[in-house]
């Protein structure tokens, strides 16, 4: 279930957010599934201006789950094209660069979905590049 996959906290990505929606937006907006214990919206390099996704992390599992299962979402009174999924886990810091197991050997290819079309391979590479080398990129477009 969602519960255990949580642990006691779960995090949502959230993607496709407009310009004009901010992290204060956001926040309002998910607590209703639950408290935000945490919110990180990724910032176009030298610039105020997020990146059009966020990561939320719900304390409860459940008020997470809901967040999941809700087909739409309405941030500042109108129906958006938000998407949210699950996020990976983090990674823990107390794991050396050599602690490799068979779950996150699991987790080194991602598959990005609904990004949109203004979004470029340089900002996919700089945004995960922070969290370790990229070793490869693909990024099919029509």
């Amino acid at each position: 279930t969602m519960a255990q996959l949580c642990d006691e906290n779960c995090r949502l990505f959230v993607s496709q957010i407009p310009g004009h929606v901010g992290e204060l937006d956001v926040k309002k907006y998910f607590v209703k599934f639950g408290e935000v214990v945490d919110l990180y919206m990724p910032r176009q390099p030298r610039s105020s201006v997020h990146k059009g996704m966020a990561f939320v992390t719900i304390s409860d599992a459940k008020g997470a789950e809901e967040a999941l299962a809700q087909q739409q979402h309405v941030l500042e009174g109108e129906t958006i094209p938000v998407t949210v999924s699950r996020a990976a886990p983090r990674k823990e810091k107390s794991q050396g660069k050599g602690a490799k197991g068979p779950a996150q050997e699991d987790r080194r290819r991602l598959c990005v979905t609904l990004i949109p079309s203004h979004v470029t391979e340089s900002d996919v590479a700089e945004f995960f590049g922070t969290f370790g080398k990229v070793d490869d990129l693909y990024m099919p477009r029509p």
